[in-house]
């Protein structure tokens, strides 16, 4: 396994749709150019220099892995960091995300024993009359254990986003585009 010295950033894409189908696209795509490009995007977003960690991140980036849990209308979850990191911050592009008026995406920051990641809860309406949906980009920082402290992370158990449909939704400061 490669280690990479510093921070890491990564682009995710979260998407569930009625069917119940949850997209987990990002990860299985490191390594290739694609990858590149959302860990150069990711980087942008907070404002970093990752060219030096690129390589290495590739690397330390496919041991992330996603929980998902479906109970119904109910999707629960975590995006966990890597080993030997931490959760950071995470950020949505509300902008360019769409939730449609019936659905709910909250996020909360986990730093616990075996779950240290961006948590989920979602609800996606099934088997009604018109389609139900969550598709956002999200942007995800991990730093190396230990040292939240040096790079101004949110603090733990905070809900970066709290959204019930396209426009009741509430922000921590610096975790929407």
């Amino acid at each position: 396994m490669s280690q990479a010295k510093g921070p890491i950033a990564v682009t995710y894409r979260f998407e569930i749709e009625e069917s119940g189908s949850f997209l987990d696209k990002t990860f299985n795509e490191m390594g290739t150019p694609e990858a590149a490009a959302m860990i150069a995007a990711a980087c942008t977003v907070f404002q970093m220099d990752c060219t030096k960690e690129a390589v290495a991140a590739a690397e330390v980036i496919k041991e992330i892995n996603t929980s998902h849990n479906v109970i119904g209308e109910e999707h629960s979850g975590i995006i966990r960091a890597p080993v030997n990191y931490e959760i950071c911050k995470a950020r949505i592009d509300w902008g360019n995300a769409s939730i449609d008026g019936e659905s709910t995406f909250n996020t909360r920051i986990v730093r616990e024993l075996h779950d240290n990641g961006l948590g989920f809860y979602a609800v996606v309406p099934k088997h009604r009359p018109e389609p139900h949906w969550i598709r956002a980009t999200l942007y995800l920082l991990f730093v190396p254990s230990g040292s939240i402290g040096q790079y101004g992370c949110f603090p733990t158990n905070v809900n970066p986003w709290l959204a019930k449909g396209p426009t009741d939704a509430t922000f921590y400061p610096g975790a929407h585009l």
